[in-house]
């Protein structure tokens, strides 16, 4: 642990560290492609890297601690913190996120290994058959007419395997699969180009999971052990501190990390772009799952002036729920983009100061107050035309008051 808490009453930081700046800075602005444990399951939109969450959480907690992240999407710090030795919260009001969370925190036996190579075997896309029966269902409007027999029957293959773990591990897979295939500007794939990256993601998949059990067996964490050290949550931050104040009763997570939405950007965390183009919430129907919103849902707000307004109110609802959780030394990291930084940095700011919550300026340097990164590939857009403000995630560090 490289920070001690000084006492709560000295009129400084109660955060004094020993900390290279350099190394966060650079973890932020990591920019090579994701890998590593099970961080390339799914391609979730505005995600931090791996690498910046795993310095965060080494150098501001401590094995056994417990880790929070109220808007946890793609689960990369429920990830890294299980893989860490610490013990992880994730709540999302995406039922897609906690999907994928799960199947990413969720250990296979070689049995399983063994049922789901087996069922890989017996796929076989060449014998998708022409469907018509579920076409009418709207999660799959959009999807070419090339793909959807493709897309049906490895979807309908799912049941053959025995187990709900497998089940869930083959959706995840076929996510990723058509996630590739179809979220991208790019020509369509052959059907042996397919069953090709379906073959290879499943073994990357297989490996990344044994890669985050055999890191939390070096932190003295059994492998069955691993799922009973996280708590995933589908609902709003907000309204999942009572249910969280029914599982947690003496854990007070120590530490927030989170990456919350972005006001007055959109990102389509609930949709894929067909070629870059129509929108489709296929990834409901590959899931599993039922969505029937819209993106301000997701969003807590959306891009108009009423929304973003919303938005701030959200903000302060969420931190000041929050408080009733988390330790009353706890730090909160936050990472998070703005359309207009010019005001809305200042109002999110007296947003987390109307939840009971001050700023600190842990890594302000001579040149800047908060260290920021350009977001490489960027997905998102804002609400105004060339706007290249969201491709600028500025981070942000407060403690409970």
């Amino acid at each position: 642990m490289k920070h001690t808490i000084d006492n709560p009453n000295n009129s400084g930081s109660r955060f004094s560290h020993s900390l290279k700046n350099k190394k966060i800075v650079e973890a932020i602005n990591f920019s090579k492609s994701i890998s590593g444990l099970t961080h390339k399951y799914y391609r979730y939109p505005a995600s931090f890297a791996p690498e910046f969450a795993r310095e965060i959480i080494l150098n501001f907690s401590k094995e056994d601690d417990c880790i929070y992240d109220p808007f946890m999407g793609g689960a990369t710090s429920i990830v890294e913190a299980l893989a860490l030795g610490r013990k992880a919260i994730g709540t999302d009001i995406n039922n897609l996120a906690v999907f994928i969370a799960t199947v990413k925190t969720t250990p296979l036996s070689r049995n399983d290994h063994t049922s789901i190579m087996q069922w890989l075997g017996n796929l076989n896309m060449h014998r998708a058959t022409k469907q018509r029966k579920e076409l009418s269902d709207p999660r799959l409007k959009n999807i070419p007419e090339d793909i959807i027999n493709l897309l049906i029957h490895s979807s309908e293959k799912i049941a053959e395997l025995p187990l709900p773990r497998q089940r869930s591990f083959a959706r995840c897979l076929l996510l990723n699969v058509w996630q590739w295939e179809l979220d991208n500007g790019k020509r369509s794939h052959s059907i042996n180009e397919i069953t090709s990256k379906i073959n290879k993601q499943a073994t990357e998949m297989i490996n990344g999971l044994d890669e985050l059990t055999a890191a939390a067996q070096k932190r003295n964490i059994r492998k069955n052990a691993l799922t009973g050290r996280r708590v995933l949550i589908h609902g709003s931050a907000g309204k999942a501190i009572h249910e969280m104040n029914q599982i947690l009763r003496n854990t007070k997570p120590k530490l927030v990390l989170t990456s919350p939405p972005y006001p007055g950007v959109h990102v389509l965390y609930h949709r894929w772009q067909i070629r870059g183009r129509k929108e489709t919430p296929a990834p409901y129907w590959i899931a599993n799952l039922q969505d029937s919103n819209n993106e301000a849902y997701y969003t807590m707000g959306g891009r108009s002036n009423k929304g973003i307004g919303l938005y701030f109110k959200n903000v302060t609802d969420t931190f000041t729920a929050m408080k009733s959780i988390i330790d009353p030394n706890a730090l909160i990291v936050q990472l998070v983009a703005f359309s207009e930084p010019n005001s809305q940095l200042a109002s999110y700011l007296t947003s987390m100061q109307a939840a009971g919550y001050k700023e600190l300026m842990l890594l302000k340097d001579s040149h800047i107050d908060r260290p920021f990164r350009i977001v490489p590939n960027r997905k998102w857009y804002a609400s105004l035309n060339n706007n290249q403000n969201a491709s600028k995630e500025i981070l942000l560090f407060h403690t409970p008051v």
